[in-house]
């Protein structure tokens, strides 16, 4: 496997997780040298910078990215193939994020209702979303 194809298996890997935690100083000093992203001091800035809800302004600079990005740029090809796989799942992580507010603000909820002694009742008339979780089980929309 050459050196372009450990970066886009990376990349994909970061992608399919939706986290920069495998990501290793290869593709750190990549994504620093060749897609405009700024170094954040370390490998290790860049990972806390881009971890969370941040996730997404990591992917959208491979799904919208900066104009300049293909200047003078000798990557180009590899990089392209990185925005089309993010571009390709942008729409999955996008509800993926939405549904986990969702669920926070949900369970923010609950907690305040049942501390205060009062229950939440869904609205009859509104049908409730559902997806499967990660761990297998239903959470709301």
């Amino acid at each position: 496997m050459n050196d372009n194809e450990k970066l886009l298996k990376g990349f994909k890997k970061i992608i399919d997780q939706r986290n920069l935690s495998s990501m290793n100083l290869f593709l750190y000093t990549f994504f620093t040298s060749h897609c405009s992203f700024i170094a954040h001091y370390n490998v290790y800035g860049f990972k806390a910078h881009y971890s969370g809800h941040n996730f997404l302004e990591f992917l959208q600079h491979f799904t919208n990215p900066p104009y300049y990005l293909f200047f003078n740029n000798d990557q180009e090809d590899l990089i392209r193939d990185m925005i089309d796989y993010a571009k390709e799942k942008e729409s999955a992580i996008l509800f993926e994020f939405e549904n986990q507010g969702l669920n926070s603000k949900l369970k923010m909820l609950q907690q305040l209702a049942s501390e205060l002694g009062y229950d939440i009742k869904p609205n009859k008339n509104r049908a409730i979303p559902l997806f499967i979780d990660s761990n297998g089980q239903f959470a709301l929309l």
